[in-house]
């Protein structure tokens, strides 16, 4: 390997073309516990056994990560609904302070 001399520091020069990838037959043997830790698919009853905070933390994503779209669907009406509500107070308000005017 040769050394080249950049900026005051050596740094090796390497010679990428003798690199060979390796073969696609040989994929890295999992141990049965690690097979086990991919296959497994909790359940509701493994969740709820879960401590509080950890529940509740699966919980949300769950609810961020909503595939169908209808919790945040739900959260989008709601919020709509909330400011539709306080536009028709505030033009309420506006409607008893200019018959009072008149």
């Amino acid at each position: 390997m040769k050394r080249i001399r950049k900026d005051d520091e050596l740094r090796p020069e390497y010679d990428f073309s003798k690199l060979t990838p390796a073969p696609k037959n040989r994929r890295p043997r999992l141990s049965p516990l690690v097979m086990a830790c991919l296959e497994f698919k909790p359940d509701a009853a493994h969740i709820n056994a879960l401590p509080d905070p950890l529940r509740r933390f699966i919980h949300d994503i769950e609810t961020n990560a909503d595939p169908a779209g209808t919790i945040s669907e739900n959260i989008l009406v709601r919020d709509g609904s909330r400011m539709l509500r306080t536009l028709l107070e505030k033009l309420q308000r506006k409607v008893k302070r200019l018959e009072r005017k008149t």
